[in-house]
């Protein structure tokens, strides 16, 4: 976790820390007290606490630090919206299928995975893609050497893990809003 990270990112790497840190962070990462880190640091080592709720109190106390309680607030839902809902977040990127892969005649999913900067190498996108981390429109994709015609892309939900979410912008017909019509 870095402190400049967004509070939706910030939350989600704090939720996967060991349970057992849960105490070290609430002492170093908060403003609670020394009482309070002892107090969580015993209600998990007698089961009086429960560790799901202790790290969700945590990381919403580390994010409002950096990023106010607002801000914690709506990390917390986004997180619950992906997790444990398994919903796509009302507010996904939409991204121009970049000009470079749009001419061409199929587009490769590794390759259109790192132009999307959803990967940083081809081979980082084929293993993310072998290990089903990647969806399109939610459907896993599990064969590296996948292609798409360029249109077939407009339009479509890319998601890579649970917290990454592009969609490619659909391309207007011509003449549409630009007053001609």
């Amino acid at each position: 976790m870095g402190i400049t990270d967004p509070p939706e990112e910030m939350f989600g790497r704090l939720m996967s820390i060991p349970d057992e840190m849960i105490p070290k962070y609430v002492r170093l990462c908060t403003p609670a007290d020394p009482e309070e880190a002892d107090r969580v640091a015993a209600g998990l080592a007698d089961g009086a606490m429960d560790p799901n709720q202790a790290k969700r109190g945590m990381a919403r106390a580390v994010v409002a630090v950096y990023w106010g309680d607002g801000a914690a607030g709506a990390a917390e839902e986004r997180f619950d919206l992906i997790h444990r809902r398994r919903e796509v977040p009302d507010d996904v990127p939409e991204v121009a299928l970049p000009a470079t892969l749009a001419g061409s005649e199929r587009v490769w999913l590794p390759k259109l995975l790192v132009a999307l900067g959803l990967a940083s190498s081809n081979s980082d996108a084929r293993r993310l893609v072998e290990s089903g981390g990647v969806r399109v429109d939610g459907a896993p994709v599990t064969d590296p050497d996948a292609e798409y015609p360029p249109p077939a892309l407009l339009g479509r939900l890319i998601q890579v893990g649970r917290r990454r979410f592009v969609r490619i912008a659909p391309v207007a017909p011509p003449g549409s809003g630009d007053g001609s019509g």
